[in-house]
């Protein structure tokens, strides 16, 4: 299959959470490393991304977590060329 976006693996999944500190504890606990903390103004959330290998994980303080199975926000893809990739979905409108 013809791969003309670029996409070279998951970047990170997103993980809303009810209590930020709670949850990164957690993933601290099954071996993952707090890489980044910082607070998204725009949002009004805390947020932290952890890692374990190759494997992010970007959890946020929304107070809307749902705390049921199969509950997370987004996937990120990582591309080759992300300028390149903006345009290209922008030119076929899905954005």
């Amino acid at each position: 299959m013809e791969n003309k976006y670029g996409i070279v693996g998951v970047a990170h999944i997103g993980l809303p959470t009810n209590d930020l500190q709670k949850t990164v504890e957690f993933y601290k606990s099954l071996g993952f490393e707090v890489i980044m903390q910082s607070y998204n103004e725009k949002a009004g959330e805390k947020v932290a991304f952890l890692q374990i290998k190759n494997y992010c994980i970007e959890t946020f303080e929304n107070g809307q977590a749902a705390m049921s199975d199969g509950a997370y926000q987004h996937v990120a893809l990582d591309v080759e060329d992300i300028e390149s990739m903006y345009q290209k979905i922008c030119n076929e409108k899905y954005t």
